[in-house]
């Protein structure tokens, strides 16, 4: 199996998080992907534990960061820490991102649209954000395999601000 992921902003501002997952040709079928069931874009929590992904974005030399959590199922996540895994509870997302699903006999594409808007108003004065960009993905036997640009802990652990990797200004 291969993950590719990338961001992209649009003329306008808008960030489009893209995310390929391919099976290929001498392995198994997408059946053996766990793909929630789609339903209306709702804010959720938890969705890490399944089929997910994700995107954190942060500062040059700075603690704080955000995370989004982008279903197939079209439910969403956005979180704000002060810290590593230090979660701001009062957090609220002034967003909703566009999730749209392509299923294909060799995998699944999922891209998330949305504003810059919550970055901006954490980091207004900043001009280059880190980018670090996962995915979560569950087989059928409840098997779960944890995708990265880059692994530096001896576990799987997405919220490491050495994982942050791609610049986008």
């Amino acid at each position: 199996m291969t993950v590719e992921a990338g961001v992209a902003v649009q003329s306008d501002g808008t960030l489009v998080f893209s995310f390929h997952c391919r099976y290929q040709p001498d392995e198994q079928s997408l059946i053996d992907i766990v793909l929630p069931t789609p339903t209306a874009p709702i804010e959720c929590d938890n969705l890490w534990q399944h089929t997910c992904c994700e995107a954190f974005v942060s500062v040059p030399d700075a603690e704080d960061y955000l995370e989004f959590n982008f279903s197939p199922s079209a439910c969403w996540a956005a979180y704000r820490f002060d810290a590593y895994r230090v979660r701001d509870e009062a957090f609220v997302s002034p967003l909703s991102p566009k999730i749209e699903l392509k299923q294909h006999a060799q995998g699944f594409e999922l891209t998330a649209t949305m504003s810059p808007a919550v970055i901006l108003s954490n980091w207004p004065n900043k001009k280059t954000w880190l980018i670090g960009l996962s995915a979560v993905i569950e087989t059928t036997d409840h098997h779960k395999s944890y995708w990265a640009i880059r692994h530096d802990a001896p576990k799987p652990d997405f919220h490491r601000c050495t994982q942050f990797l791609l610049p986008l200004n």
